[in-house]
């Protein structure tokens, strides 16, 4: 007879996979950097999302199916990693952070940063003494 697993305790981590988190898709169009991560179980109050000039942090945990069916569960088959979850994505440009939208939907989150306008070049005035 196969052992009962603690639903509260995960049986596949995103550590113990050998993930460093959720995988990622990076997509670029002429207005905007979009980030998509899968976060499977993960409810949209339990992902923290930081943006900073040069990367996108993600931080979150998801629950397993399981630990919502009682306190013990026999689980017979899990790929899908849980629990406590980082990654941190760079940017290929600079986007303004400001005016960023993200949506959870379908255990798939979406962050659309608007790419920053940059200037090409700048004129300095040099005052010679």
């Amino acid at each position: 007879m196969r052992p009962m697993i603690d639903a509260r305790r995960p049986a596949r981590a995103w550590q113990h996979a050998g993930e460093t988190g959720p995988p990622v898709d990076l997509y670029e169009t002429s207005e905007a950097v979009i980030v998509r991560l899968a976060v499977p179980g993960a409810d949209g109050a339990s992902l923290s999302l930081t943006i900073e000039d040069e990367h996108v942090r993600l931080r979150g945990e998801s629950t397993p199916p399981g630990a919502k069916w009682g306190d013990r569960t026999l689980v017979h088959w899990q790929e899908i990693p849980y629990g406590r979850c980082e990654r941190t994505v760079p940017l290929p440009r600079p986007v303004g952070k400001d005016a960023a939208k993200a949506t959870y939907r379908n255990g798939v989150l979406e962050i659309l940063l608007p790419k920053r306008q940059t200037q090409t070049s700048r004129t300095v005035q040099i005052d010679i003494t």
